[in-house]
Parts: C-alpha cells; sequence; structure tokens
C-alpha cells in the first residue's frame, strides 16, 4: 500500500506506490499553515490521474495532445463546447487536394447567397437558378409620341422605366458603372410612314455609335406602320454614356413613335 508521510521539516515523500491505490494529498488540520509542494526544474510528466483545477492551466497545449480525444480525424474539428465534430452545418467546403474540384455550398434545401455592403450580390437558389439583384440592368418602354422625325429629324428617345436596378439610367442616357461589356437592344416601333425614303436606328455610346439603316417603305404595311430591332455587346468604359434615337428622312415629320418600342441594357460582365 502506498505510504505517504509528511516529515517535520515540511518535505512530502511518497515511498512506495503499488500503482492501485488512490493517493490524496491535504493539509492536515493539526498543521498551523499552509505547505508548498515545490517540482523539482525538470520537466515532469503526468502519467496518469485527472487535473481538475483547470484554472491552474496557462501556456500552450501541444496540438498532439488534444489529437487522441475521442471520435478525432481528419474530417472533424475541436468546437468550442469542447467536442470533436463532422464539418458541415448549413454551409459545407470540400475538395482540399490539389488538382482536385473544389465545392463551396449549401448542403440543404436552402438557397445560397452572396452579400456585399449587407445586400445580396449574387443568389443560388435550391433549384440552382442564379439571380443578380444589383447587377446593372434597364428596361424601358415609349409612350406614343406623334409627328417627331420623317424630315430628317433624330428624335432621341425618353423611355419610361420600368426597371432600373443599379439607377443607371437617367431620362434618356444610361451611364454604365463600370467597366464591362454590355448587352444592349432596342425595338423601334415606327408609325405614319408615308413617303419617307431612308431610316437609321442609332445607339450612340462614349466609344461608338451602332447604325441601323433601312428603307421605310420597304418594311411599312399598308397602315404605314413597321418594326425594326437591334442588338449589340458594346464595350463601356467606367462613367460612359449610351443613348436611344430614330431618324427618318425623305418626307415630312410626320412619323409616330409607338408605345410597343422598347430598349434595355444590361452588364454581362
Amino acid at each position: 500500500m502506498a505510504e505517504l508521510r509528511v516529515k517535520s521539516t515540511g518535505t512530502l515523500k511518497l515511498f512506495e506506490n503499488d500503482n492501485t491505490s488512490s493517493v490524496t494529498i491535504a493539509s492536515p488540520a493539526s498543521l498551523g499553515a499552509d505547505r508548498t509542494v515545490t517540482l523539482p526544474d525538470a520537466d515532469v510528466t503526468l502519467a496518469s490521474g485527472t487535473m481538475n483545477d483547470a484554472t491552474a492551466l496557462s501556456g500552450n497545449i501541444p496540438v498532439s495532445n488534444l489529437n487522441s480525444g475521442t471520435s478525432a480525424s481528419i474530417s472533424t474539428f475541436w468546437r468550442g463546447d469542447g467536442t470533436w465534430v463532422a464539418a458541415g452545418g448549413d454551409l459545407s467546403f470540400g475538395g482540399d487536394t490539389f488538382g482536385a474540384d473544389k465545392t463551396i455550398g449549401s448542403n440543404d434545401t436552402y438557397a445560397l447567397s452572396f452579400e456585399t455592403d449587407g445586400n445580396v450580390a449574387m443568389k443560388i437558389d435550391s433549384a440552382g437558378i442564379i439571380t443578380k439583384p444589383l447587377q446593372s440592368a434597364f428596361y424601358g418602354n415609349m409612350a406614343r409620341t406623334n409627328n417627331v422625325t420623317g424630315d430628317d429629324t433624330l428624335y432621341s428617345y425618353i423611355p419610361n422605366e420600368l426597371d432600373d436596378r443599379n439607377g443607371d439610367f437617367s431620362t434618356s442616357t444610361f451611364t454604365a458603372p463600370v467597366t464591362g461589356l454590355y448587352l444592349v437592344t432596342c425595338n423601334h416601333n415606327i408609325a405614319g410612314v408615308s413617303s419617307h425614303e431612308n431610316g437609321q436606328g442609332r445607339i450612340t455610346t462614349s466609344n461608338r455609335s451602332y447604325y441601323l439603316n433601312f428603307s421605310p417603305n420597304n418594311y411599312a404595311n399598308a397602315g404605314g406602320t413597321f418594326g425594326l430591332a437591334q442588338s449589340y455587346i458594346v464595350d463601356l468604359d467606367a462613367s460612359d454614356t449610351l443613348s436611344f434615337a430614330i431618324l427618318l428622312n425623305g418626307g415630312s415629320k410626320v412619323a409616330d413613335v409607338e408605345d410597343t418600342t422598347t430598349m434595355g441594357v444590361f452588364l454581362l460582365g
């Protein structure tokens, strides 16, 4: 049986240990004051047992001392509540090997969103459909306007804003928020065509103009109406401008813009 003796000098000495008995070190009531146990300068190894006074711990615990915890593995991590758990939850990451596909995504039926400045910039729903609520995009249409061209007058469209996600369109001008490629469309619907010889749909940007030349009488029906569409991918620098216009000549100023005339601008990237 283990025997623990308190010497008159205040030194604690363990003379025997049969490796089966529990040993308690306490300060007997008969001692008039606390006693101090001083360990040697060399490293001390705790072979077995439990250290209960966590408040007495200080310094760094070697990582190797954590790896033997329950459920510790290459796919688990040490959580704040003192538990080894597998990675997962609402967001998962995968593909930690160079040369392999990398994965980031939601592992349940909810959408995955990316935010900037507190606003959703891109959202991928559970069906994989991607939307970009902040991506620059404008769509508008014209109110019917009579007698605007026909005598070589260039008429600039001032559309109604049906959607302007980033607020980049004002009055008759779209201003590019960033440098990039933009998809630009304009559907011209014109009425009141009579003896007009030539026409031109025009999309004008800071870098260049895009023309669609046509002969009105070749397109107009018996009622003097026709429709033409323009569509381009254009390069715009940040703060460049873009506008839409129509021109007819070879007759008088009797051509009308119909309310089915539409235009749009969308930032591709």
